[in-house]
């Protein structure tokens, strides 16, 4: 692993290329994705040749890299489950967390879930919260909200599009959500994200 690149992973808690080279009973460093999970994988990829090839405006490479990103965050968090085997596990709240994962920029709700996998609205919120500690809305605002400050930290996308591919159904929705997250609005948190990685390299 690169010096700079170790010091973002601790910097701003991104996928260490532990995923690369740690292995275990249940994981000997292939990535275990589904065919549906492997689709929307293959479509990142597309999308990062397309900005790199046809480079429509000056925002493409922030682009591609948005998707390096959400590339990296999908193989972490299976990484991070094969070496989790221990924790308390559920098919249906496993089905629903990967979903949850590789959806991000979709609208669904918890009727949604419900239909699509066969289960009543009680049962999936009790066992949801039981096993992540949060409801279903907690979880999916909390993913979404951890997957922009990567991008905001290591993009110029504009906050309006980074709103719309991380799901939230506005730009004013996600602005205010993202301020009483972390006390900032996404300005101030890519400014200050920038200020620290500058000043941390010139240490």
């Amino acid at each position: 692993m690169s010096y700079d690149y170790e010091i973002n992973c601790k910097l701003f808690d991104f996928p260490s290329f532990d995923l690369f080279y740690q292995t275990n009973n249940f994981y000997n460093c292939v990535i275990p994705f589904d065919v549906e999970e492997l689709s929307k994988v293959e479509y990142l990829f597309d999308s990062i040749i397309e900005q790199l090839s046809v480079q429509p405006d000056n925002m493409w490479s922030c682009r591609a890299r948005m998707s390096v990103i959400r590339i990296f965050d999908y193989a972490a968090n299976l990484y991070k489950e094969a070496f989790e085997i221990n924790q308390e596990s559920d098919t249906l709240i496993d089905c629903i967390l990967t979903f949850i994962e590789f959806n991000l920029e979709k609208q669904f709700t918890i009727d949604d879930l419900c239909r699509w996998y066969n289960t009543n609205r009680t049962t999936l919120m009790t066992e949801f919260k039981h096993i992540t500690g949060k409801t279903i809305n907690e979880f999916v605002i909390d993913k979404r909200i951890s997957v922009s400050k990567k991008i905001l930290e290591f993009t110029n996308i504009s906050i309006e599009e980074l709103s719309e591919k991380c799901g939230f159904s506005s730009q004013s929705y996600f602005t205010r959500t993202f301020k009483k997250k972390t006390g900032l609005s996404p300005t101030q948190y890519r400014k200050q994200a920038l200020e620290k990685r500058i000043e941390k390299f010139q240490t």
